[in-house]
């Protein structure tokens, strides 16, 4: 029986570990570009921390809403008005309350020039800083969601996944302004202030 060359051995363990080290080094590179905070270029990002009394003045002006719809004339005009403060703590209960499919903490909403940018920490194996941004306008007597980007770390999501995530909005959130008989004539994202103006139908 012929035993295996040394040299042949030697060339067979030197390109075996030249390929775990390869594999080891792509895995810390992804793993580095996934765990680096996400860019937010020019965006005024501050930390917002949760209160309670923020989340209850964010079901308060909800609640509001819905007994003016409920109380308006066909063809009244009513205004929403959401803050960063607002939006972040309601978010941060929504998910505290939700059975989230994904591990989500500290969410951050910011709203300037059209685009709403969601920020948070993702648990999925690993905890990843994820940035979501969103344009939010009226369309055809509705809010119309459009999801510009997605970063996971210094990693950009594709295009496929964002038409996903997307889609998911729409339904979250469109299913919500479905259930009010109003109309949406304009949708103001801007200065850290989100204004919906609808119309009783």
């Amino acid at each position: 029986m012929n035993r295996p060359n040394k040299k042949v051995v030697r060339n067979i363990l030197i390109v075996t570990l030249a390929a775990l080290g390869l594999l080891g080094l792509i895995c810390g590179i992804l793993l580095y570009l996934v765990t680096s905070p996400v860019p937010t270029g020019s965006w005024d990002v501050h930390p917002i921390a949760f209160k309670d009394s923020t989340a209850d003045a964010l079901d308060s002006k909800i609640e509001k809403l819905r007994n003016d719809v409920d109380n308006a004339s066909s063809g009244d005009v009513l205004v929403l008005r959401i803050t960063e403060e607002e939006a972040t703590c309601g978010l941060d209960r929504y998910i505290r309350q939700r059975n989230v499919s994904v591990e989500t903490y500290v969410p951050q909403v910011y709203f300037s020039n059209g685009t709403v940018l969601v920020l948070a920490k993702v648990h999925v194996g690993v905890y990843m800083k994820s940035a979501v941004q969103v344009t939010v306008a009226a369309k055809d007597g509705k809010a119309d969601f459009t999801v510009k980007r997605v970063d996971l770390g210094r990693l950009t999501v594709p295009k496929t996944l964002v038409n996903n995530i997307m889609t998911a909005v729409e339904h979250e959130v469109g299913g919500e302004w479905d259930d009010l008989p109003v109309v949406i004539d304009e949708v103001a994202v801007k200065d850290g202030l989100l204004k919906v103006i609808m119309v009783k139908k």
